[in-house]
């Protein structure tokens, strides 16, 4: 097993999961682990619910863990993943605010609504398309 301060937690958990599956222990089929990720979830909804902040830390754990298995399971790098979905917002962001000083020259941006920021970014992710 890898050491933890040798690696981003992202890439420690994926590869506690390479190791863990060249034991056996691995989910038989992509459904099954997507199953997995909705039961993380609903147990996060209830910590939530119950405002358990202990019981919502680790669900959210779980629910990193397990959604890095699944990329993990679906032959990719979650590092490589997660660098690019920040990329891609970042990118997004950024445009949305281009936009927001083009449809609201007068206002600062903490006079919007997040459905006026919603809004901006619906338009943003359209030019991406």
């Amino acid at each position: 097993m890898p050491k933890i301060s040798e690696k981003t937690a992202l890439q420690t958990a994926q590869n506690f999961q390479v190791e863990a599956s060249k034991s056996g222990f691995e989910w038989d089929n992509i459904e099954d682990l997507l199953e997995k990720l909705n039961e993380e979830i609903l147990e996060l909804r209830c910590g939530i619910e119950n405002k358990d902040d202990a019981n919502i830390e680790e669900e959210l754990g779980d629910i990193l863990f397990t959604a890095t298995n699944l990329v993990k399971n679906l032959d990719y790098d979650a590092e490589t993943v997660l660098k690019k979905a920040n990329n891609k917002f970042e990118r997004r962001y950024n445009g949305m605010f281009e936009l927001f000083k083009v449809h609201y020259p007068h206002k600062s941006s903490d006079e919007l609504t997040f459905e006026e920021w919603d809004a901006l970014w619906k338009i943003q992710k359209k030019t991406e398309k």
